[in-house]
């Protein structure tokens, strides 16, 4: 999408996506480079983030798209790729946290605690991005 001078509404602006080799993540990292977002893949795969990149770049060649192996759940790799990100690109303006787990059967066969861990796999990566995130980006920055 462009403003009305021309340029894409998303010139100048950073996101992270975690989860960002594919799934929501990949499908919102096209949306953005589409939009003229710089962006900052995060997965546990590295080969998986690097043809989520080169996919990005097939359909976007000007995308700008930056690769880092890491867990979600760990803060330490959270603190590493945002500062890669502010290092590549300048700039951490959002955060798009699509990472997450689910347990698999049907409810009646789960116990509370098992409901809980699902609850966990899903909010804590996150929470977690987020939280990590904040302190770097700009009043008005998005998650």
């Amino acid at each position: 999408m462009t403003n009305s001078s021309g340029t894409k509404l998303l010139d100048g602006r950073t996101a992270l996506i975690t989860g960002g080799a594919g799934g929501f993540g990949l499908a919102s990292a096209l949306v953005l480079a589409q939009d003229g977002a710089a962006i900052m893949l995060t997965g546990r795969n590295a080969g998986s983030l690097h043809a989520a990149k080169a996919r990005i770049q097939r359909e976007y060649p000007d995308a700008r798209v930056s690769t880092q192996a890491g867990d979600s759940n760990r803060e330490t790799d959270l603190c590493a790729v945002v500062q890669t990100t502010l290092s590549s690109h300048g700039s951490l303006d959002m955060v798009v946290a699509t990472v997450g787990g689910t347990l698999t059967g049907m409810i009646g066969d789960q116990s509370t605690a098992d409901f809980m861990e699902g609850v966990a796999l899903s909010l804590r990566p996150a929470y977690a991005a987020i939280r990590s995130c904040v302190p770097a980006m700009p009043k008005g920055g998005a998650f």
